[in-house]
């Protein structure tokens, strides 16, 4: 389902209207919401294996290759979370568990308040 952001900007609303219209369709039980994720169109019930998460891991694998590409240089932050954000059309929060990701897998590190880098090559 699209985010909040995506309905407000397809549909020309305010913010709560958007929520307001997200919340009735998952009280009437058309969708359900899984905080940090994003909201689904069909039951909870129903099988996420094949949709949780697909769009975060398209992205740190698209980062992953070009930090191991050489495109970042080591002492330049990568892009913002909201520059990334914007770039792939997602909420800021697919980023951040796309460079979660990253992190744990040893191609970046966080320095807090400063940005994300990629990680020295081994």
């Amino acid at each position: 389902m699209p985010s909040e952001a995506d309905l407000i900007s397809e549909f020309g609303v305010a913010r709560i209207t958007a929520r307001h219209a997200i919340r009735e369709l998952r009280e009437a039980g058309v969708i359900y919401t899984i905080r940090g994720d994003g909201s689904y169109v069909g039951p909870e019930s129903a099988s996420r294996q094949a949709r949780a998460g697909w769009r975060f891991q398209t992205i740190a694998d698209d980062l992953a290759a070009r930090v191991r590409a050489g495109d970042f240089q080591q002492d330049v932050p990568l892009p913002s979370e909201t520059q990334l954000a914007q770039h792939y059309e997602v909420a800021k929060g697919t980023v951040r568990r796309a460079l979660a990701l990253l992190r744990d897998q040893g191609l970046v590190f966080t320095v807090s308040g400063r940005g994300t880098y990629p990680s020295p090559p081994a």
